[in-house]
Formats: structure tokens, C-alpha cells, sequence
């Protein structure tokens, strides 16, 4: 995104959390106290030369350095931060149920400042429809959210397929890797997992394991699969169907909204490995449609999920937030 922006003229500064010092880092490692305080104070000096501050993440900063410099607050929303952070410390709840329900303290907090730094930014961009309706709950008036789907980046190219399914993003508990991987045994199927984090799938013969890549090798596998319980609208299934492969997704979230189930893959019900089992079986079976849908699947990431229409889509909301 800063890249694509520059590259039309803008001028863009990216300030970001890192593990070491540098120029517009600031350091992961410090004391929240510190840490929180240097990154509002930081960002507001950045935006203070500029027009606009777009926050990707650090929302709640963003928000509060865009007052204290007095310019527009766009924030992109990718999913609800405060449920993400919640889950992986091991609460047990759904999305869903996050958004209401009686929390302990601490992520009671989270929710609610997570909420109120979305109602203060100016403008609050959404990759589906689905994160609309999530941002409204928390308050987001809907003249404010504009809806944007992601892009598709550049696609990793190589060689022949070695595996049956391919799965690539970061192994967190909501990606459903343990029902991936059983749904996969079920099927005879090989599965290869590019990715770590706190939640791989389990250990077995018939699934390889690798570590992350940009762009990730999804052309390793015949198909794309996706077992997740929830999604906002996931880069991996539109690089992957940028790559040519069908898809085989759970129905949650906006994943729904990436694809057109029997043309450019499956949908499944989530938590479901005997449907998620029955569709790779129905596909790996069929080779004539795993050409087609293939190929309809690459036709339809180009037609709408290019880098050039989220640049130009985004271009003109930052205009639009600068003029207000």
C-alpha cells in the first residue's frame, strides 16, 4: 500500500512496532507505559507534515495522535483486534458472542477502547460488508465506513503441484488447523501448511510443514483450503485463487463475498470436517474441475481484487478525508 501510494506521488511515512531500533520504529519491547505514550507522541510529530494518518493497527494511538496533531483519522479495519487478542490468551468465546457478552476486566477494556478509537477515526475503511456491520455494532456511523475489498499481491509462480491442498497465514487457534488436518487424513489427501504460530496443525505423515514466505509457494498445492471460524476477508484464498487454484472454504465472515461457490470453488460449513472432507474428495475426484474452477478462480482475482483498484479506491478516500 505505501509503496503503490508513493509510487503516485504521495508522500507517505510508515511508523511501525519493531523488535529493533530504527528510523520510525518504535520499540515492542518497552514498558506498555513508555511504549504507548512514545508511539502517540511519535505519530502525531509524523502527521503533522502530512494530511492524513491511516492506521492499518496501533488504532487506539493513531486515534488520540490525530487529535493532538488536528488531522484526519482513517482507520482500516481488518478484523476485531480486541476478540483477536482475547483468544489467543485463551479465552473461549465466539466472535459473535465477544461483542456482548460479560467480560473479565481487562478484556472488557480492550473492547471497549477498540470501540471507541473506530467512532473517532474520521473515516474507517472495511474489506466486506460483514466488518461493516461488525464496525456499526460498535458504534461506527455508516456514513462513515466505506467498504473496500483487499487485493490480491503478486503471486509466487514455480513449478508442478507436489501436494493435494495448500493452506498458507499465520497458525492461530481460529484457523482451524486441527479440523483442516483431519478433514485432509479423512480425504487421503496430502496438505501442505506454510505458516507458524502459536496453534500448528498436529504432527502427521500426510502433512508438511514450512515457514513463512513472501509471496507464499501456494503453487505447491491443487487446492486451496481454508477451515477457519471466522475470517473478515482473507488475503491467502485471493492470492491463492490468483495462483489458479480452487478454493475450499468455511462460509463465515466475508469469505462468502471472495468467492462464487461450484465456479470458483466450495464453500463448507464451518466446524464441519465430514462436509470439509466431502468437498476436497469431491474436487481432488474431478480433475476436469479443478481446471476450470482454476482457471475461472485466477479471471476472477484479476477482475476484482487487482493492487490498481484497492490504490485507486483507497487514493480517494484519503482525498476525501483531507478535504474534510
Amino acid at each position: 500500500m505505501a509503496e503503490g501510494l508513493a509510487a503516485r506521488g504521495h508522500e507517505v511515512r510508515v511508523l511501525a512496532l519493531a523488535d529493533q531500533a530504527g528510523p520510525d520504529r518504535i520499540l515492542r519491547s518497552q514498558p506498555r507505559g513508555l511504549r504507548v505514550p512514545a508511539t502517540i507522541m511519535a505519530l502525531a510529530r509524523a502527521a503533522a507534515d502530512h494530511d492524513v494518518i491511516l492506521a492499518t493497527g496501533l488504532w487506539p494511538e493513531a486515534a488520540l495522535a490525530a487529535r493532538l496533531a488536528r488531522r484526519p483519522f482513517v482507520a482500516r479495519l481488518p478484523g476485531d483486534p480486541a476478540w483477536e487478542r482475547a483468544i489467543a490468551a485463551g479465552l473461549n468465546l465466539s466472535l459473535e458472542a465477544f461483542q456482548s457478552a460479560p467480560l473479565p476486566w481487562r478484556w472488557a477494556t480492550f473492547r471497549a477502547v477498540r470501540a471507541a478509537a473506530f467512532r473517532a477515526a474520521d473515516l474507517v475503511l472495511v474489506p466486506s460488508p460483514f466488518l461493516a456491520t461488525l464496525a456499526q455494532g460498535w458504534g461506527v456511523p455508516p456514513t462513515r465506513i466505506r467498504v473496500v475489498a483487499n487485493a490480491a499481491p503478486a503471486p509466487a509462480t514455480g513449478g508442478e503441484p507436489d501436494h493435494d491442498l495448500v493452506w498458507a497465514g499465520r497458525c492461530v487457534v481460529q484457523k482451524r488447523l486441527d479440523l483442516m488436518a483431519e478433514a485432509a487424513a479423512a480425504a487421503g489427501a496430502s496438505l501442505l501448511v506454510i505458516g507458524d504460530g502459536p496453534s500448528p496443525p498436529p504432527a502427521a505423515p500426510h502433512i508438511t510443514r514450512m515457514a513463512p514466505a513472501v509471496p507464499p509457494p501456494l503453487w505447491r498445492g491443487r487446492i486451496f483450503v481454508q477451515a477457519s471460524d471466522y475470517e473478515g476477508h482473507p488475503h491467502a484464498l485471493l492470492e491463492a485463487m490468483a495462483v489458479g487454484l480452487p478454493v475450499i472454504a468455511t462460509d463465515v465472515g466475508g469469505t462468502a463475498g471472495c468467492f462464487t461457490h461450484g465456479v470458483h470453488g466450495l464453500l463448507v460449513p464451518p466446524c464441519d470436517a465430514a462436509a470439509l472432507t466431502a468437498a476436497m474428495r469431491a474436487l481432488l475426484g474431478n480433475p476436469e474441475a479443478l481446471r476450470t474452477m482454476g482457471t475461472a478462480a485466477r479471471q476472477h482475482a484479476d477482475a476484482c481484487f487487482g493492487t490498481e483498484r484497492l490504490l485507486d479506491a483507497t487514493e480517494a478516500l484519503l482525498h476525501e478525508a483531507a478535504a474534510r
